[in-house]
């Protein structure tokens, strides 16, 4: 029992002498520190002159710039089909044919039809003509030439009868040969008429006119021939397949569409106050989010001259070029368009502007010591921010760790 109360005594006069020696401790103010007096590294910048532009971002999606829808010009059945779904294929090449039997023949009769016109052209025109019009004509002149001496002969024994040296039937006999004559000439002359007639310059016309008409028909059967090979308009991929082996189409039907994946566009509706800041052949950085936010650069292509009636926004239309191909239709993507943009302005980084209160601070190196200094700040981009009071240019500012740090903290700069 004696034993237990020495130690409790003990023990208290142990902690008599702690609280003394602490009340002495802290009535001393000359050995008493400061956590200010304890020097931190920070790290700071000084306030520079730069450039800032502002941005804003707008959401959208990936389309194809050219789309086309490919259908076959005449009526038939599908005898091969050449391409799939996902396939590239270029201009003119042959997406599917139809059967040709049925052309093939239509072809063979225009031709057959063009040979007979040709041949008939050639009966009343140029050598041809000429051939039939030479024993026609010569007919005629023989018919003249004979005429010409009964007339002649008729005369000669007129005149003799009239002075009785010729009898009245050899004036008959004359005059009968002359009047004979005179029918031959007829006759001659009218067929070569009649045969001037059917192969004369209208007849030879009208033969011209059936060979360009069966020349035409002939035209008309090859196309419809190179219409049963469907080729591709444009260079692109098949994004749809709408024929089979086998099946009849027609021009009603869309065979296959194909899209233009070289280039992709993206549309955007803006206010009047943002179109007015876009122009055509502007470069605009485009966002894709599927590509860890792969920044891809777009041309602005179109910008519409009107609000639409409904909503009062522009459409805006940015064109992409798919470099390798790896951006596809429908993935979705932010247009950041230029806002405002200000040139040789006082900026400090982001980080070295803290709120308190809803006023902006950042703290300044004054030789060692930290001092608090209060700041306007105007526009801002993701790494900038413009002061436009506050602070001066040149000053240092510290850039980071201020919630760890107060007023009149003594400082050191680091790298």
């Amino acid at each position: 029992m004696m034993k237990l109360k020495g130690i409790k005594k003990f023990l208290l006069i142990s902690l008599t002498l702690s609280i003394t020696l602490i009340g002495v401790g802290c009535g001393n103010k000359d050995v008493s520190v400061t956590s200010n007096d304890i020097s931190k590294n920070v790290k700071a910048t000084p306030v520079s002159i730069s450039s800032i532009t502002t941005t804003t971002k707008y959401g959208s999606k990936l389309a194809t710039s050219s789309q086309t829808a490919v259908t076959s010009k005449i009526a038939g059945k599908v005898n091969g089909v050449n391409v799939d779904v996902g396939q590239s294929v270029n201009k003119g090449d042959i997406l599917f044919t139809l059967d040709r039997v049925e052309l093939t023949a239509q072809y063979n009769v225009a031709k057959a039809a063009l040979d007979t016109a040709n041949a008939n052209l050639d009966k009343t025109s140029g050598s041809g003509y000429e051939q039939q019009l030479i024993p026609a004509n010569s007919t005629l002149d023989i018919a003249k030439t004979t005429y010409n001496d009964a007339k002649n002969n008729y005369n000669t024994i007129h005149q003799q009868y009239n002075i009785g040296d010729s009898a009245k039937s050899e004036l008959d006999a004359a005059k009968s040969k002359m009047d004979s004559a005179a029918i031959q000439v007829s006759a001659a002359s009218d067929s070569l008429a009649l045969l001037k007639s059917k192969t004369g310059p209208q007849t030879d016309a009208a033969a011209a006119g059936q060979v360009q008409q069966a020349k035409a028909s002939l035209d008309l059967a090859q196309i419809q021939m190179d219409n049963a090979s469907i080729i591709s308009p444009i260079n692109g991929v098949i994004s749809e397949r709408n024929v089979e082996v086998g099946e009849v189409v027609s021009s009603a039907v869309s065979a296959f569409t194909i899209i233009d994946a070289s280039s992709l566009r993206s549309e955007v509706s803006m206010t009047d106050k943002d179109v007015i800041k876009v122009k055509v052949n502007q470069k605009i950085p485009v966002q894709i989010s599927s590509m860890n936010n792969k920044i891809v650069q777009g041309v602005v292509d179109t910008i519409s001259p009107s609000a639409d009636a409904k909503t009062q926004l522009y459409t805006v239309k940015v064109k992409i070029e798919n470099t390798g191909n790896l951006l596809k239709p429908g993935m979705i993507v932010r247009v950041e368009f230029p806002d405002v943009v200000k040139t040789d302005i006082s900026v400090v980084p982001n980080g070295a502007i803290f709120t308190e209160n809803s006023v902006q601070y950042v703290y300044v190196v004054d030789a060692t010591r930290l001092k608090k200094k209060q700041v306007v700040v105007g526009i801002a981009n993701t790494l900038q921010t413009e002061i436009v009071s506050g602070i001066k240019l040149g000053d240092q500012v510290v850039t980071e760790g201020q919630s760890f740090l107060n007023e009149g903290q003594k400082v050191s700069i680091v790298k």
